[in-house]
């Protein structure tokens, strides 16, 4: 049975795309099957991300009827499986949700885990991703005004009976300004997975067009995307400890 996974947040640039791509890639480096599918299908970034040619076929394509999903999976160097949307301005953004649904679900079966990289914020782009998935996983930074957002994000999940795991904090920094992990907590009301740290390592493997767990394995970031890896596939212990 394929987990679908939503990978979403209440706004953009806090790394939601950063950890669709490495979580994928830290879940692979654990032998876990998976696809991450591009779903911001305005504005998508996952195939920027990793350096994916524009011209293969992608879900815009699923979604229109021109190939089955699991011909627009793409494999990516690093060994992670995607389905990129198309970059053009053209491309029609306006599916169903019927639509989005009936081609996603093709996959079922295909991998144990599908991370669904959705638009940002709590539009009607992002409520078209979510309904179709079991789980979903918030990403925020960490200040009040990302916070705040991650939560209407997480209310949109609950109206829509979508399980939320928890939450990912990106560009930590420990200092006097990041507001504190238990306070976010409180604020979420779900607990916090991993905290991803503000770590050069990152912009580094973006440049590369590869995920930091396969560039720089021994990084901060991709040790902490390995420990929402573990955390995802219940191999910690009550200690938080593998």
């Amino acid at each position: 049975m394929t987990r679908f996974v939503a990978i979403l947040s209440g706004k953009g640039g806090v790394g939601k795309t950063t950890t669709a791509v490495n979580l994928a890639s830290a879940l692979h480096l654990n032998e876990h099957d998976t696809v991450v599918i591009d779903g911001n299908l305005s504005t998508p970034n996952v195939g920027l991300h990793l350096g994916i040619p524009n011209g293969v076929h992608n879900f815009h394509d699923v979604l229109e009827g021109r190939k089955h999903i699991l011909e627009a999976v793409y494999k990516h160097p690093s060994g992670i499986r995607v389905i990129p949307a198309d970059l053009s301005y053209e491309r029609d953004a306006d599916y169903s949700h019927e639509q989005i649904q009936h081609a996603v679900l093709d996959l079922e079966g295909h991998t144990n885990t599908a991370l669904v990289d959705t638009a940002a914020g709590i539009g009607l782009e992002a409520k078209k991703m979510i309904h179709f998935c079991d789980e979903a996983l918030v990403i925020c930074n960490p200040n009040i005004s990302s916070v705040i957002d991650a939560r209407k994000a997480i209310k949109m999940c609950e109206d829509f009976g979508v399980r939320v795991i928890g939450a990912v904090v990106t560009r930590y920094r420990g200092d006097s300004i990041d507001l504190g992990i238990g306070n976010i907590e409180s604020i979420l009301e779900y607990p916090v997975l991993s905290i991803i740290p503000e770590d050069d390592s990152i912009r580094h493997s973006q440049n590369l067009r590869n995920p930091v767990c396969h560039s720089f394995p021994q990084s901060y970031a991709a040790k902490s995307y390995n420990v929402l890896a573990q955390r995802m596939l219940g191999k910690y212990n009550q200690n938080g400890n593998i």
